[in-house]
């Protein structure tokens, strides 16, 4: 609960410069205490600007991303319940890339064939869990630097990794979508995402419900790369998906828990 108070307060101030004790509470099942607790906890992670009587955005010159940790903990049964939709898509003999975020993460859980060209470090950790005595599938880690924030392989080595192997599917994640494409927190990551492009037969877009409503300035590829969308019900999206299956994408959707 304590991280979808988390989720609840950054997604605010994704949409407004402030949010005060008082406005937090509103919406909140909260202490005065409680929140101001939670306040000086994401100022911490430098996630929020504590100011007097509330929080704001980071300054803009900051290149905020949320800490893989915590968004492995927001909407987790929907993600879950995604990847295991989207695991049943791979075949035995296929080659699979895997870029590496909070979604496709659970694609390890599933995944029991193939060639896996990954940048994800916990994939590895979760087939290693599953698999101690080998078998499973072929990983191969791509080389880079390791970036601990988001528990991924990243920087122009991992990218030519990827680029070295051609690809039956690919599954991507990316931070928010519009009716362009993909938006993704950096540039990087967003590189990363068009050189995995390049290099598949099959573009696998992950997304939960909450990405249609999220901002980021990264743009990645457009619909039109993007072969299908993966994603859960959500009757305020029903619009925006009718647009996308108009540019062409599969959508597929994985119904919600009873």
């Amino acid at each position: 609960m304590k991280n979808d108070y988390d989720r609840q307060i950054l997604s605010y101030l994704n949409d407004h410069e402030m949010l005060t004790t008082e406005a937090a509470m509103e919406f909140l099942p909260l202490s005065e205490v409680s929140v101001r607790r939670i306040f000086n906890r994401l100022a911490e992670l430098n996630l929020v600007r504590r100011v007097r009587g509330g929080v704001r955005q980071p300054v803009r010159e900051q290149n905020i991303r949320i800490p893989y940790f915590l968004r492995g903990q927001w909407f987790a049964a929907e993600k879950q319940r995604l990847a295991k939709r989207a695991a049943e898509l791979v075949k035995p003999d296929m080659a699979v890339a895997i870029h590496g975020g909070s979604t496709t993460s659970f694609l390890g859980m599933y995944l029991n064939h193939g060639t896996l060209i990954v940048n994800s470090l916990s994939i590895c950790r979760i087939l290693a869990d599953r698999f101690p005595s080998g078998g499973g599938p072929d990983v191969i880690l791509a080389g880079g630097s390791v970036d601990l924030h988001s528990d991924i392989i990243t920087g122009p080595e991992a990218e030519r990794s990827f680029a070295r192997y051609r690809t039956d599917l690919a599954f991507i994640s990316a931070c928010a979508l519009d009716e362009r494409g993909l938006l993704d927190i950096d540039s990087p990551s967003a590189s990363m995402i068009f050189r995995i492009a390049e290099n598949t037969d099959k573009l696998i877009f992950i997304a939960d419900h909450s990405k249609f409503r999220r901002k980021a300035y990264a743009r990645g590829p457009a619909w039109e790369e993007i072969d299908v969308l993966i994603t859960d019900f959500d009757p305020e999206n029903h619009e925006q998906l009718k647009e996308i299956r108009a540019r062409g994408v599969e959508v597929i959707i994985v119904p919600n828990a009873e």
